[in-house]
């Protein structure tokens, strides 16, 4: 029986009612691993190049309680020239389009507002998230497919042109 593996989602947050508002939410999916952490500092300590999330949810400031405390930007810049592609969700109470339009500039999956229902989008962006990389992995291993069943006809056809050229010759003879 093959057993597939939990989808690790790191979320960064100085708030910790958010925290626990994210961790409640999801927890209810068996699917999901989640690793919370309360500063970017913390986070980035924790991760190596072989424990890594699928996934990070990260708050936009950051340094609510330690104005010294690296910002969600300055996480996702670390990560992006690293040249680490990991889908990033941003989290924050900001309503300029300037943050916005500079967090897509960062390649940002998402940018989420924490309004009523922000915890329902998080679950949306996460499932589209998923379903992306499925999507990806299924052209990736049908053109796999493609590409040696292709191999396999070129040589077919090579042997068959073979054959054909010696019929011609023989009938020469």
């Amino acid at each position: 029986m093959k057993t597939s593996r939990k989808t690790v989602i790191a979320h960064v947050d100085d708030d910790p009612i958010i925290l626990d508002m994210i961790r409640l939410v999801l927890s209810q999916n068996k699917n999901f691993e989640l690793k919370s952490y309360n500063t970017g500092e913390e986070f980035l300590r924790s991760i190596t190049s072989i424990n890594k999330p699928d996934i990070l949810i990260v708050d936009y400031f950051l340094n609510s309680k330690i104005p010294t405390a690296m910002s969600g930007k300055d996480i996702i810049t670390i990560f992006r020239n690293r040249g680490d592609n990991i889908p990033i969700i941003v989290i924050s109470s900001q309503k300029k389009l300037e943050v916005a339009l500079d967090l897509l500039k960062l390649q940002v999956v998402d940018y989420i507002e924490k309004t009523g229902e922000f915890t329902t989008k998080i679950m949306a962006s996460i499932e589209g998230i998923i379903n992306i990389k499925l999507i990806k992995k299924k052209k990736k291993h049908a053109t796999n497919f493609i590409e040696k069943d292709t191999k396999h006809l070129i040589a077919a056809l090579g042997v068959l042109t073979i054959i054909s050229i010696s019929s011609f010759l023989l009938s020469l003879i």
